[in-house]
């Protein structure tokens, strides 16, 4: 566990004119928090040097440690009001030397804060970074869970936040409710998550209402117990789920799509992926692996399309499937986080929740537990070839996904997702040689 501080630098904004708090000497305000990274530890620490708790808008992590834990983080906050808190003045932005003082990685982060002040919001902004979004997304909330029957008996309040989504909890006398907004990129999450509710309840968090002009999603609290956290060997749980609801929406990919679900075919990503590297970030990441890359992209193709010919017939797909996306309750697992829903080959999810064991017995053995539940209608010499080809364009899928990703996002929005696509570049390199038995598995992000 990490034992180093984290520096909290604030920018808080004046709410009428062009200044931004600061100590007397011009420095931003600053704190610090130790031990292991948690949000409601940085928000805690936030509120004790202000004295209050503005809105946030975005959490920028501008530096980390070898093992990638923040040690600076740059927190964006709506404007407290006019009267600046004790030990703190307004201090014009436009004026030389303002925050002189404090860390680097903070006074970097300035100048793309001081335009989005001055010109709004850029396209890619995500939604809760715009002021104002914080008070209506937790009116919505308190007005739907008193619609339910289950009023707030406080406020609600963040609970996590980085580039791509953003959740606020809310307690009640029927326990906590949650309330997630995805960025843009994920935008159909609320209304496709609530789609896969009315079909297979018992192995989703329970959806209490979605809104979805505003990609709002309110669901219940389903505990802090997941299944990553249980040993390898008991993980098979989460596949059989998976492969229960993905068989659920076997010959209705057209209501999946009426939901917002984009259709990402294997035989289209056998299209797709020549270009990848012509382009940011994968250009970048692949470095002096960029050579090697393309001379393997014959066989990723043809990969791609013998994967489309094998079959099963393409259906709901996780998209980030991982044992931390499953939840143990007393009853059954819970599959949850939903943003990258769409329809492909099904066997495209187990590239990431196979890799998440070094185990390859293990390995071996999730997958011919998740494959006896397509033997109906499949040869098993196809069945188990599907499975082998899908782990390498599961891997690939992961590429484009990210690619695609990192390109829709502002840079100080992609936290610790920068070098993925890279990451999973090389995973499909080493799997084009080593089958399940890969020692490189993809970016891990549970």
């Amino acid at each position: 566990m990490p034992t180093s501080a984290c520096e909290i630098a604030c920018l808080v904004p004046h709410p009428t004119r062009a200044a931004l708090l600061t100590r007397a000497d011009g420095s931003l305000p600053l704190t610090a928090i130790e031990g292991e990274y948690r949000l409601r530890d940085l928000l805690d620490a936030v509120e004790s040097l202000l004295g209050v708790l503005p809105p946030v808008l975005r959490v920028d992590q501008r530096r980390s440690d070898a093992a990638g834990e923040p040690t600076l983080v740059v927190v964006d906050l709506e404007s407290p009001g006019a009267t600046p808190p004790d030990g703190f003045t307004w201090t014009s932005w436009r004026g030389t030397g303002v925050g002189a003082r404090s860390p680097k990685e903070a006074r970097d982060a300035l100048p793309r804060w001081i335009e989005r002040r001055e010109r709004g919001p850029t396209p890619l902004d995500p939604p809760w970074a715009i002021p104002g979004w914080s008070a209506r997304a937790a009116a919505w909330m308190e007005d739907r869970l008193r619609d339910a029957g289950h009023p707030a008996t406080s406020p609600p309040r963040l609970v996590y936040s980085w580039g791509i989504s953003v959740i606020l909890c809310a307690p009640t006398a029927a326990g906590k409710h949650y309330l997630k907004c995805s960025a843009p990129i994920f935008a159909a999450e609320a209304v496709l998550t609530s789609a896969l509710a009315g079909i297979t309840p018992e192995l989703v968090t329970r959806v209490v209402a979605a809104e979805k002009a505003e990609g709002w999603l309110l669901m219940a609290d389903h505990g802090d117990r997941v299944l990553g956290e249980q040993p390898a060997r008991t993980w098979a749980g989460g596949l059989d789920a998976l492969a229960t609801i993905q068989r659920a929406w076997r010959g209705r990919t057209a209501e999946l799509v009426a939901a917002g679900a984009p259709v990402r075919s294997v035989a289209a990503l056998g299209d797709l992926l020549p270009g990848l590297a012509d382009s940011e970030p994968l250009r970048s990441e692949l470095g002096a692996d960029l050579e090697v890359w393309n001379a393997a992209m014959p066989r990723f193709v043809a990969a791609c399309g013998r994967l489309a010919e094998l079959g099963p017939a393409p259906t709901l797909v996780h998209g980030d499937f991982h044992p931390w996306n499953v939840a143990v309750t007393d009853d059954r697992p819970l599959v949850f986080d939903w943003s990258d829903t769409a329809i492909s080959h099904p066997f495209v999810d187990l590239a990431v929740y196979l890799t998440r064991t070094d185990d390859v017995a293990v390995r071996r053995d999730l997958r011919d537990a998740y494959l006896a539940r397509w033997r109906d209608g499949i040869p098993a010499g196809e069945l188990a070839e599907a499975a082998e080809v899908a782990l390498l364009v599961g891997t690939l899928y992961q590429v484009e996904c990210y690619a695609r990703l990192l390109g829709s996002l502002e840079p100080e929005d992609r936290g610790g997702m920068n070098g993925a696509a890279g990451s999973w570049a090389r995973a499909a390199l080493d799997v084009l040689e080593h089958g399940i038995a890969t020692q490189r598995p993809g970016h891990a992000d549970g």
